[in-house]
């Protein structure tokens, strides 16, 4: 237990320090290349301590979702989800902006989808339930704590909310359906909603 808090700790720490530092670059006037460097290198990161902190963690990788198994049904789960949450964005922002660079869109939102939901709904997730004794109650905490992350680059508390009931959301789907539903298919529907 004291590993695992050690681990959510470190990393929370470590995240919302890169994150404070990125904005405070993208506020400078950096170039729109750079930028997407250091998007790109920050969830490079991401993702690659999140595995890393899984690895010396006391559990395996499928403990945190990371699991091929019935990957269709993963991916159409996914979809499901992301339609879902697409038809009530359309909605709820009155339209729909046509992306015009999908050649850096796609790829950067495909990173930032795995990277996300490796931390939040993979490693966060299941360390938090183990420190509240419970999967349900680090639920709203770390889906609390997802919209929170978000509100520095925003500086939004729409989407602040917007951001938590997303990740409220993916959470509880993680959680209840523990064996099916793992981060290949969040992270699939993660990445169809950022880059719709």
């Amino acid at each position: 237990m004291k590993k695992s808090f050690m681990i959510v700790i470190v990393m929370m720490a470590f995240f919302l320090g890169m994150t404070l530092g990125l904005i405070s670059l993208y506020y400078s006037g950096i170039t729109v290349l750079t930028a997407r460097i250091l998007q790109a290198v920050y969830y490079l990161l991401m993702a690659g301590l999140s595995l890393l902190m899984m690895k010396i963690s006391d559990y395996s990788f499928k403990d945190f979702g990371i699991f091929f198994h019935r990957l269709w049904w993963q991916l159409l789960m996914g979809l499901g989800i992301a339609a879902a949450f697409t038809i009530i964005g359309v909605f709820a922002t009155g339209g729909y902006e046509i992306p015009t660079d999908w050649a850096y869109l796609i790829p950067s939102q495909i990173l930032v989808g795995i990277a996300e939901e490796l931390f939040w709904r993979g490693l966060l997730l299941k360390l938090m339930g183990e420190l509240l004794h419970s999967k349900r109650k680090a639920i709203p905490l770390n889906a609390l704590l997802f919209g929170l992350w978000h509100y520095p680059l925003s500086q939004s508390w729409v989407t602040v909310i917007l951001t938590a009931f997303i990740g409220l959301t993916f959470a509880v789907v993680r959680t209840e359906y523990d064996e099916d539903m793992g981060i290949p298919g969040l992270a699939f529907a993660h990445t169809l909603m950022n880059v719709f």
